[in-house]
């Protein structure tokens, strides 16, 4: 019998290569084809599409604890954070990472830049009471007197494209544990496209089976039971899949408020863009479809032919996404604001993700009545926030649980 991980995203990866260093021969059952969960990168037309806006971080520590910096052959975004509002093209740098440009902020986004640098660093020591962690950050923030412009023209649209979701109504200690990344690390993306770091991580493993195009039915005891007949006797399960999947498993959990997400990938040529820039553009108008946008291949150019530039496009408003002529209203907009020929801009895909994320409001619900007669674990957001880091810790810690539970 072997140690059975059910999910070949990053969580399930980051469990299967810490259950081979303890001496396990671990088997991953996947639904899909391929692996990687939400990082997938497909390849369309010479382009290097991620499933979603992603970066990597260089403070994602538990991730450089598996993979070689060097391996994903990254390059960085400019001086980590460099943002670009629409409204008067104010372009914010980021003062928590360094060589920045005073000359990017005003008085007003540098006081504001230092409290939440303060809340921060009191976060990271353990200073902050529990009934303000578990409060929500908009309570939190409104005492901390931030910039208005600030506040609602850069953190709310960054931070709603990181949680897919009014960030200020989340828990102040989720906001705080993902903020804490951003401000002390630098933003890359790999050579190959986010695939990179699953790939990366599948090349190291050695003593693990994949079963692919392999749905789970049921858990029963110690039997694992896939749709198509078959079942595999486990000596452990670790869960490594999202809540829409273990609830197709156990449907008597209770539901889970799910963020949707579209993402669009535009194509123009380079000699109809003038000179675009390495920025993330952020949009804070509700009046806009477009909450953040950016062109992946200046920062690595192997994201699109030579001669052309690729625009990754974020929607994350509910009443947007419900319109028909999405795509019509999208192409519209980064037309007026990179000031080109609509006819310049060529849709190559266009990702509608009905399950992003879940919702970051509340915690994820306990798991551990489900435990039988065997081991079980939950890794990803079954357990925990939504980043890289967070899934590979939360791999790990699954793995070390089944580790010691068996040795018991």
């Amino acid at each position: 019998m072997s140690i059975l991980i059910i999910g070949a995203g990053l969580s399930g990866l980051s469990a299967a290569f810490y259950l081979e260093r303890l001496g396990y021969h671990p088997i991953v059952i996947e639904k899909s084809s391929r692996i990687g969960g939400r990082v997938v990168t497909d390849k369309v037309k010479g382009f290097l599409l991620d499933r979603g806006f992603q970066v990597v971080l260089s403070s994602y520590k538990a991730l450089f604890d598996i993979v070689d910096f060097k391996d994903l052959r990254l390059r960085a975004f400019p001086q980590a954070a460099l943002i670009r509002t629409f409204d008067d093209e104010k372009i914010i740098s980021s003062p928590f990472s360094l060589p920045f440009s005073f000359n990017s902020l005003k008085s007003k986004d540098l006081r504001s830049f230092g409290k939440l640098g303060v809340l921060v660093l009191k976060f990271k020591a353990g200073l902050l009471k529990k009934e303000l962690l578990h409060a929500k950050t908009q309570s939190a923030l409104s005492e901390l007197s931030l910039d208005p412009n600030f506040l609602n023209r850069f953190l709310v649209p960054f931070f709603r494209g990181v949680f897919l979701s009014d960030a200020l109504e989340i828990p102040l200690y989720r906001f705080l544990t993902l903020l804490k990344y951003f401000a002390f690390g630098k933003a890359y993306l790999p050579e190959e496209g986010m695939e990179a770091i699953p790939q990366s991580i599948r090349e190291k493993l050695t003593k693990t089976e994949f079963l692919f195009n392999s749905r789970v039915k049921a858990i029963d005891g110690s039997w694992v039971i896939l749709e198509e007949g078959n079942a595999l006797r486990s000596l452990a399960i670790i869960l490594a899949i999202d809540y829409p999947s273990i609830r197709l498993i156990y449907p008597q959990l209770p539901s889970r408020e799910s963020c949707k997400a579209t993402y669009f990938y535009l194509s123009v040529p380079k000699n109809k863009t003038g000179t675009p820039k390495a920025f993330l553009y952020l949009d804070g108008s509700p009046a806009s479809p477009i909450n953040n946008f950016s062109f992946p291949n200046l920062i690595q150019s192997s994201y699109a032919p030579e001669d052309q530039h690729l625009i990754s496009v974020t929607v994350i408003s509910k009443s947007w996404q419900k319109e028909s002529d999405l795509e019509f209203f999208v192409k519209a907009e980064i037309a007026r604001r990179l000031k080109l020929d609509e006819r310049a801009l060529k849709v190559l895909s266009a990702y509608n993700i009905l399950h992003a994320l879940p919702s970051q409001k509340e915690d994820p619900p306990n798991l551990k009545h489900l435990e039988g007669q065997i081991p079980m674990a939950f890794a990803g957001e079954l357990s925990s926030l939504p980043s890289i880091q967070e899934a590979i810790l939360s791999g790990k810690n699954a793995a070390y649980e089944i580790h010691n539970k068996l040795i018991k």
